[in-house]
């Protein structure tokens, strides 16, 4: 596995246990700021994951729409859990419905297509990472302006990196392989 895989996979998951933390630190101004964020970081990862998978590790339809699923719905439901269970039903359908639409998309396209399809998910992800952290860190108490954990200009520096990173993955990998080639069989669930 090369140095850009290990750190689109550690960049990413370090954002989303960023969020995750902060979720837990501070209850969001509503239940309904809660639910958005459950929904929108669970969508996020669920699809990020489901891209991910088949273009770059050439993963099939239906194991990449199961991994994109766990990790959306895992991430959707830690970050909605204080919002009840509607942000927990949320985050889940959320993560479900990510994972299904990364993984079915990257299936679809053309191989040549895989970069481009790649590194717009990612900005796409990064993008609606960055709206849950200001959401989340928006209502914080005097004492906690300090920490590092609600700095806007310190997770903006991390989402940069994980773009630097997606927009210099290894080219090499990006070959669907025989995925493309089992659509005429009728076994592209497979």
């Amino acid at each position: 596995m090369s140095i850009t895989m290990w750190a689109w996979w550690g960049i990413g998951l370090g954002l989303v246990l960023w969020l995750i933390a902060l979720s837990l630190t501070r209850s969001p101004r509503t239940p309904s700021d809660g639910m958005v964020c459950s929904m929108s970081t669970g969508t996020a990862t669920g699809t990020g994951v489901g891209v991910y998978l088949p273009v770059v590790w050439h993963h099939s339809f239906f194991s990449s729409a199961l991994f994109g699923f766990a990790a959306g719905a895992v991430v959707g439901w830690l970050i909605g859990w204080k919002s009840g269970v509607r942000g927990v039903l949320e985050g889940t359908v959320a993560g479900w419905m990510g994972g299904l639409m990364g993984a079915m998309t990257a299936v679809m396209v053309p191989a040549q297509s895989g970069v481009l399809l790649f590194r717009l998910t990612s900005v796409l992800v990064a993008g609606v990472l960055f709206m849950v952290f200001l959401l989340l860190s928006a209502h914080r108490s005097s004492t906690e302006k300090g920490s590092s954990l609600f700095s806007p200009l310190l997770f903006f520096v991390v989402i940069l990196g994980f773009l630097m990173v997606s927009h210099f993955h290894s080219p090499a990998s990006w070959d669907h392989g025989p995925m493309h080639e089992q659509h005429g069989a009728g076994g592209w669930w497979v």
